[in-house]
């Protein structure tokens, strides 16, 4: 068995749609999830390598056409996509390998990648890591970030923000989780 992310396409009659699944890797078992589509159709998810530990996490842009490409952080252990706009620019986050006596919080941090390089946009803040959902077509982005105690990992402060050009602006409360 294959674990595939579906695409639903609309065809001529109201609420009609043809269906069609897709697998990043191709690997039985070996998961593919979809999470953001943008205006010309290219669709951003996520794959395992693997269906079972040790697997390794790549993000993926799947063109309209049905080509793909996997992308992957240098030097990352899994890259997430979770967003896309119509400049094809996409945000996730992604996972360094873990380094022996620190907190596993320290390895996550958000990317932007922008069809060619990929940028670190972490939220500026010791004993933080962060996430990163969406972009928009005037690439503000949408992200999350969690302060955590380093001994315990205890969560501190969660917050969300808005990256808009090197500015994060958090017009939000302190955490959403309790509206």
């Amino acid at each position: 068995n294959l674990a595939q992310a579906v695409i639903a396409k609309p065809v001529g009659q109201k609420n009609a749609f043809k269906t069609i699944t897709f697998s990043c890797t191709g690997v039985p078992f070996a998961d593919t999830s979809a999470s953001s589509i943008n205006g010309g159709g290219q669709i951003v998810g996520s794959c395992a390598d693997a269906p079972s530990a040790p697997s390794r996490e790549a993000g993926f842009v799947r063109r309209r056409n049905g080509d793909h490409i996997l992308l992957a952080v240098p030097g990352a252990d899994h890259t997430l996509a979770f967003g896309i706009n119509d400049r094809s620019h996409v945000v996730g986050h992604y996972y360094n390998p873990l380094i022996s006596g620190q907190s596993g919080f320290f390895r996550i941090h958000g990317f932007l990648w922008d069809g060619e390089t990929y940028s670190t946009v972490d939220f500026p803040r010791a004993n933080t890591y962060t996430m990163l959902w969406s972009i928009n077509k005037s690439g503000q982005i949408l992200g999350e970030c969690y302060t955590f105690n380093r001994a315990t990992n205890e969560t501190l402060a969660h917050n969300w923000f808005v990256y808009d050009n090197g500015n994060y602006i958090m017009d939000f409360p302190e955490s959403l989780e309790y509206i």
